[in-house]
């Protein structure tokens, strides 16, 4: 059961839809908070790959938390420009698979909380 878990949140993670795990009829063997839960894991992988592609050592310095309104993702400040177009469709996506409103913090050091007025909701 473990690997599937595993194997299914890489199926979210390189494809990004149910659909392409419904095909493999793997949805019969976990249970559905499991499925929700790779889901999730694959949806944040895919958000963490957008964000850093090739660049090392971008992850470490980034976090996402989330808050009981929000699901936010810091970035500091000197990695604001790899937060494009794909990380916030990718954060989007994630935020509403957890219930909660994505942003896209970028903030002047980490760790800590940005300002609310550096917060781009998406």
């Amino acid at each position: 059961e473990e690997r599937l878990f595993v194997a299914l949140a890489l199926l979210f993670r390189h494809k990004g839809a149910r659909r392409t795990a419904a095909r493999l009829d793997v949805f019969g063997l976990l249970e559905n908070h499991r499925i929700e839960r790779a889901e999730r894991l694959g949806r944040a992988m895919r958000v963490a790959d957008h964000l850093a592609g090739a660049s090392k050592g971008v992850l470490p310095h980034c976090h996402l938390t989330l808050r009981d309104d929000t699901l936010d993702l810091a970035i500091p400040r000197q990695f604001a420009a790899l937060s494009g177009e794909s990380v916030e469709t990718e954060l989007a996506v994630l935020g509403r698979l957890v219930g909660r409103e994505a942003c896209l913090v970028v903030a002047p050091e980490l760790p800590g909380r940005a300002p609310r007025a550096e917060r781009r909701h998406q």
